[in-house]
């Protein structure tokens, strides 16, 4: 296999570059919602960190490698994350439903992002053009799992939460339809009075 030209390795290891700052943007999107479960928000705080970093090192592709943020080490601590926030199997079916909350879908959209920038490193890694960013691929693949299990974990939280309107004698939610007015049954809210 020949080794692509350099001008498809800047614009492959641009794509790269671009899906790794948009995964970032959308963990900082789902830490904005405020729904993100305490626990988790200094992990993805260092996951954003890590992020940058592997941006910086996706776009300085050509020198030596020997300053790579990402390395062996920053794969393990991501494994290590995994290990440790996930209480039990993420079941399949939860990697093709929506989300309970804002940040339960921003997770899992970071998560495809992740993904995709996941097949473009390994794409410029088997290109033979950028052997020196071998771990990004590694480092991606255990950060995509890792956001799965945070927006797994946080939608097990969500529905430990009581709901707005639970009846405490455990009847379920309140039959609120009674206590808003209608709006066809008022004419000063319609303005037709």
């Amino acid at each position: 296999m020949s080794a692509p030209d350099t001008h498809s390795v800047v614009v492959m290891s641009e794509g790269a570059v671009g899906e790794v700052e948009e995964a970032n943007a959308t963990v900082g999107a789902a830490l904005c919602s405020g729904t993100v479960p305490e626990r988790y928000v200094l992990l993805l705080r260092d996951v954003q960190s890590d992020l940058l970093a592997l941006a910086a090192d996706l776009s300085a592709l050509g020198s030596d490698g020997s300053d790579r943020a990402i390395d062996a080490a920053a794969v393990q601590r991501v494994l290590a994350a995994v290990d440790e926030h996930r209480s039990e199997p993420v079941p399949a079916d939860f990697a093709v439903l929506g989300g309970s909350t804002s940040a339960v879908g921003l997770l899992r959209l970071a998560r495809m992002t992740v993904r995709r920038a996941a097949r473009s490193v390994r794409r410029l890694v088997h290109g033979g053009a950028v052997p020196d960013v071998s771990c990004a691929g590694a480092y991606l693949d255990a950060l995509a799992e890792l956001l799965l299990v945070v927006a797994f974990e946080s939608e097990l939280l969500e529905r430990q939460q009581l709901p707005v309107g639970w009846c405490g004698d455990g009847s379920g939610l309140m039959d609120l339809t009674r206590i808003v007015p209608r709006r066809e049954s008022h004419a000063w809210l319609s303005g037709r009075g």
